[in-house]
C-alpha cells in the first residue's frame, strides 16, 4: 500500500512536466531539436507553395567510373540497410552541401552550460544544419566500399549528387511535375 506521502509526489511531478515541456518546444524550434527529444511533426498542413502547387525534395545520384561510364545509384539502393524513414535525413546531412554559417555570436556562460550539459546533441544538430566544409572523410570512405561493393569490378571515379525541388500541379490529364535543381555535390572517389 501506498503511502499519503508518496501520493503528494504526483500532482507536483505531474506540475513539473507541465512546465517543462512547453520550454522543451520552445527550445526545439529555436534551437533545433536536442536529443533526446520526442517531438512529432505539426501535420497541420501540405507543403505547398504560393500556387498550390505540392513541394518535395528530392535527389539524383550517379557514379562516374574511370572508363567514362555512367550509372544512375538511387537512394534506396546507396542505403539499403537504412530505415526508409531515414534515408532522404541521412542523405541531407551527409551529402547535401549546407550554406556558410550566419556570423557568430557571443554566448552567456549559462547558454553554454545548457548546450553543454542539457542538451549535448544541439552542437552536433546544429552543426549538421549549418557547418559544412565537404563531406566527411568517413563520409566519402564509406561511399568509396559501399560503391565498390555495388559495382565489383569497376573503378568509380567520383560520384555526382543532384538535389532538387520538385513542384507538382494537377493538370486535366494528371500530374505534372516541375523540377528545379538547387545544388550539386561532386564526391571523388
Amino acid at each position: 500500500m501506498t503511502s499519503p506521502r508518496s501520493e503528494q509526489w504526483v500532482p507536483r511531478l505531474f506540475a513539473v512536466v507541465v512546465v517543462l515541456l512547453p520550454l522543451q518546444f520552445w527550445f526545439a524550434r529555436m534551437r533545433g531539436e536536442p536529443y533526446p527529444a520526442l517531438l512529432l511533426p505539426a501535420f497541420d498542413q501540405v507543403a505547398t507553395d504560393a500556387d498550390g502547387r505540392v513541394v518535395a525534395e528530392s535527389v539524383a545520384i550517379v557514379v562516374r567510373f574511370a572508363d567514362g561510364t555512367v550509372e544512375p545509384l538511387p537512394l534506396r539502393t546507396l542505403f539499403a540497410r537504412a530505415p526508409s524513414s531515414h534515408i532522404l535525413a541521412m542523405a541531407q546531412i551527409a551529402l547535401k552541401p549546407k550554406p556558410p554559417p550566419p556570423a557568430a555570436s557571443k554566448h552567456s556562460r549559462p547558454r553554454e552550460w545548457l548546450e553543454a550539459y542539457v542538451a549535448p546533441g544541439l552542437a552536433l544538430s546544429t552543426a549538421r544544419r549549418l557547418d559544412w566544409s565537404g563531406p566527411d572523410p568517413e563520409t566519402v570512405s564509406w561511399l568509396r566500399r559501399r560503391v565498390h561493393e555495388l559495382f565489383p569490378g569497376r573503378q568509380a571515379s567520383r560520384i555526382e549528387v543532384e538535389w532538387y525541388v520538385d513542384r507538382y500541379a494537377w493538370q486535366a490529364d494528371g500530374w505534372a511535375r516541375q523540377r528545379d535543381r538547387t545544388v550539386t555535390l561532386e564526391v571523388p572517389l
